[in-house]
């Protein structure tokens, strides 16, 4: 049995975090409010890759930059025909300013505190419990 896996990024600036509402084409949860990610795709060897993939698709989806990283959760589950392994890390915002580089993939971009996201009416439930964990985590890095 394959998996694919999958990074996200809780990205944290102040008490704000950038979200996304994934386009509404998005094979997976299309039209959702998201943290920023995407598949590993990487064929290298290298070490720290899963935090590598993660800043490659933040700065190609919404064009910031992170600076710490701090592994938060993983989780697994089905999308179609596919097992997905998704982690999520919690992530500093350094610099730059969000923008959308494919529509198709981010519809919107938005910074939200963790109660605006957890109440927001397009958060998915794995999204609100993933952002629980968040936050409780972000609170004890004192961040």
């Amino acid at each position: 049995m394959e998996y694919i896996v999958n990074v996200e990024g809780a990205i944290v600036r102040g008490n704000q975090y950038l979200m996304i509402i994934r386009g509404r084409g998005e094979t997976h949860a299309g039209g959702t409010l998201s943290f920023v990610g995407g598949k590993v795709e990487t064929t290298e060897n290298a070490s720290d890759v899963l935090e590598a993939e993660l800043r490659r698709e933040i700065l190609e989806e919404v064009g910031v930059h992170v600076s710490e990283m701090s592994y938060v959760q993983s989780s697994h589950f089905t999308a179609g025909d596919d097992l997905v392994v998704d982690i999520v890390f919690l992530c500093r915002y350094e610099t730059g300013e969000p923008r959308i580089s494919d529509i198709e993939e981010v519809e919107t971009i938005l910074w939200l505190t963790a109660a605006e996201v957890i109440e927001h009416g397009l958060c998915p439930p794995w999204t609100k419990s993933a952002m629980q964990r968040v936050e409780t985590f972000r609170q004890r890095l004192r961040w």
